[in-house]
Order: C-alpha cells, then sequence, then structure tokens
C-alpha cells in the first residue's frame, strides 16, 4: 500500500491585529485535513486577544511515516487605540497645549486639524469657534483614529476699574473697583500671575502688598489679558515748622502767626480735628483773645501733613516792690536785706541781679524789673545816722552844768 506524501505547507496572513480570530485552513497551500497547534489556536481558528509579536504556529498533515508538519511565524501588531479627551473649550489666548497629554489610549500617534502640529502642540491663537482635531495612532490595518471638537473661545476683553491711584503715605488707601463683560475678577501683586492677592471686583491697595498691580477677568472658564495698575503713593509732607509758643501783652494786640520754609499750602484751624479752617497761607494774625491754640497742617502733592500746633500766652504787666519800704534809718554799723518782690529780671541799682541785696550805708537805691510787656522802677531812702555828744553853756563862770 501506498500512502501519499502529505504537504504542510500554508501561507502566514499580513497584518495581522491583536484581538483578531483568523481561519488558518484558507492559509493551507498544502494538503488539507490537517491539524493545527500554538498559542492562540483552538481548533481552526487563532484568536490573537492578548498577544503581540511573532506566534509560531504549526500545521500537521498525514500519517505515519507520510506525515508533514511547518511552523511559522504570524506576526500579531497590537491594536492601537486612538481615544483621547481633550477640553471642551480652549481660550485663544491661553498660549500653546501638547495635546499629547490628553490621549488615553495608545500613545506616540500624530495630529493633524487647524493650529495643531504632527507633534501635537496646538495653538489656539488664530483659531475660533468649533475645530475638528484628529489623531491617529498605529500602523496598517491596526492604525487607529479618533476626532475630537475643540471649541476655542475668544478671551474676554482687558476689564477696567474705577479708583483713585495716588494715595499719601499717611492717609488711608481706598478701595479700587474692576468693571467688565465677566462675572469674575482676579487681582495679583506680580507679572506672572502666579501670586493672587484678591478675588471679587473691589481691592484696597496697600503698602505692603506693593505699588504695581494687575488685573484679569474671567468669563467661562477663559482669563483676559491683565490690566496693569500703577499706583502712586506719595510721602506725607513735614509738618509746618512753627514756634511752639507766642507771648502777648494784655494792652497789646494779639502778634502775628508766621510758619518757617514752608513748601506747600497752609491751613490754620482752631480745633484738633481740623475742621475749623481759619485761614489760608504762611502766616495768620488772631483776632479773638478768646482763641489762643491752632492747629496748622502743609498741603504738598495733595498730601497733608500731621498738625503743628502753637499757643498764644498771654503776659501780665511787671511791677517793683521793695520790702521794707523807706525811708530807712541805719545806726552806724548796721546794714539791711531788701528784697525785689520778682524772683528774676532783677536790676538794682548797685549792679546786682539777685532778688535779694544787703545795704549798709545810706543812698537812694533804685530797682528796675523787666518784663515782656513792661519795665517797672521802685526806689528806697536809706538813711546813715551818727551819735556826737555836744553841749553848750551860757555862762563862763560858776558851777558846771
Amino acid at each position: 500500500m501506498v500512502i501519499e506524501q502529505a504537504v504542510a505547507s500554508w501561507n502566514p496572513p499580513n497584518g495581522i491585529c491583536e484581538g483578531q480570530i483568523v481561519s488558518l485552513n484558507p492559509l493551507i497551500t498544502g494538503s488539507q485535513g490537517g491539524t493545527w497547534s500554538g498559542q492562540g489556536v483552538s481548533g481552526n481558528n487563532f484568536n490573537t486577544t492578548g498577544l503581540n509579536g511573532n506566534i509560531s504556529i504549526t500545521y500537521t498533515v498525514g500519517i505515519s511515516v507520510c506525515q508533514a508538519t511547518s511552523t511559522q511565524n504570524i506576526n500579531v501588531t497590537q491594536t492601537a487605540t486612538a481615544s483621547w479627551t481633550g477640553p471642551s473649550s480652549i481660550c485663544n489666548t491661553s498660549g500653546i497645549s501638547d495635546f499629547n497629554s490628553f490621549v488615553n489610549g495608545t500613545g506616540g500617534g500624530t495630529w493633524s486639524g487647524p493650529g495643531i502640529n504632527a507633534a501635537g502642540s496646538f495653538n489656539p491663537a488664530n483659531q475660533s469657534g468649533n475645530v475638528t482635531i484628529n489623531y491617529t495612532v498605529g500602523s496598517g490595518v491596526c492604525a487607529a483614529s479618533f476626532n475630537a471638537i475643540v471649541n476655542v473661545v475668544n478671551a474676554p476683553q482687558i476689564p477696567s476699574f474705577t479708583g483713585e491711584t495716588v494715595f499719601c503715605a499717611n492717609s488711608p488707601f481706598t478701595p479700587l473697583t474692576a468693571s467688565g463683560t465677566g462675572n469674575s475678577f482676579q487681582w495679583y501683586n506680580n507679572a506672572n500671575l502666579t501670586n493672587p492677592i484678591a478675588t471679587g471686583s473691589t481691592f484696597t491697595p496697600s503698602n505692603i502688598l506693593g505699588n504695581t498691580y494687575w488685573l484679569t477677568q474671567t468669563v467661562g472658564n477663559c482669563v483676559s489679558e491683565p490690566l496693569i495698575i500703577n499706583i502712586t503713593i506719595n510721602p506725607a509732607p513735614s509738618p509746618p515748622n512753627i514756634p511752639a509758643q507766642y507771648t502777648f501783652c494784655e494792652t497789646t494786640d494779639l502778634p502775628e502767626l508766621s510758619v518757617i520754609g514752608a513748601t506747600g499750602t497752609i491751613n490754620w484751624y482752631s480745633d484738633a480735628q481740623l475742621n475749623n479752617l481759619v485761614n489760608t497761607g504762611t502766616s495768620y494774625q488772631p483776632i479773638d483773645a478768646n482763641v489762643l491754640n491752632f492747629w496748622i497742617t502743609q498741603t504738598v502733592n495733595s498730601c497733608v501733613s500731621n498738625p503743628a500746633t502753637t499757643s498764644l500766652i498771654a503776659q501780665n504787666q511787671v511791677t517793683a516792690n521793695i520790702s521794707p519800704q523807706g525811708p530807712i534809718t541805719l545806726c552806724p554799723g548796721e546794714s539791711i536785706t531788701l528784697r525785689s518782690n520778682n524772683p528774676s529780671n532783677n536790676l538794682w541799682s548797685t549792679g546786682e541781679t539777685t532778688q535779694s541785696i544787703v545795704v549798709s550805708s545810706g543812698g537812694i537805691i533804685t530797682l528796675t524789673v523787666s518784663g515782656e510787656c513792661n519795665t517797672a522802677t521802685n526806689q528806697v531812702t536809706v538813711f546813715e545816722e551818727s551819735v556826737e555828744a555836744i553841749f553848750d553853756v551860757d555862762k563862763t563862770s560858776g558851777f558846771a552844768p
């Protein structure tokens, strides 16, 4: 009995993707009716699920000594997944984005579409509205592709604000108020917008936070370009230079008051709360003897100094009184102490300036007292007595008197 020699030839398929089930019998080019074996083989089918790379498959056909086998590799290519989840919208001012970070399928693919290059860098600057972006990954029949729409939103306009931008170092800061088309405002004190210092439509500057601020507004999830706000903080001027006191005599007019070396506008007030303005200018002539205290400010570049103060002090008329009062009689060898009623500003005719002097000889002693408003004098006469024993007789003979 002659048995025909079996031929186990077969042609491996090209481009098998992982996950496919391939029927093997149609691949036979030799004798039919054989059996298949190898990883993923079940009967006449080759299941590629979970396989990758070259997989050895054997076809055996025939019996006994006429049996033949053929083992060949089937290359299984991993199935690519082109899924990616990008932002539903993106601002046209948000800068270049790497869309590869949005891939949740197979990485390493290529990109195409408006505003994006093959490497996945998307620049929304010149885009607007719905933009279709394609991602393709894998090769041949195992390649996968996925399209998604990204909505490019025009960023809102730069916001505006109202409020004072020039402040004085010794005055309270007033709030700035933002306005725009957005419903969210953010305040920063650095140009990189990494240090938010306040949110909301109002913000009060501070010496601590700096002199320059950046304001943005948000519409949806789109942030505007920043508005730069420069704050000027002028130093507080020095209080006016004025004597702390002025003196005047009760019988004369009130003196004119003047500040020294003023460079700004000088205001005069009669109350510490600076509510009652009585004069403007470097000098002031008071007219009411009942108002003798004044508060004076200096204004430079709209900044008002702390007030200086001055007061009017009334001076009384001085008198010159000597005690004891004269005339005074001194016996030989005696002395007396004369005393002024004033502890200072005394000048005696003896040249002394003390409050009291000692007199031991006769004469006229004059006291002069000098005051702010007048000069007063007084005198006392000191007599110096001498004792002489003499007698007269009215006859030249007889008994002595």
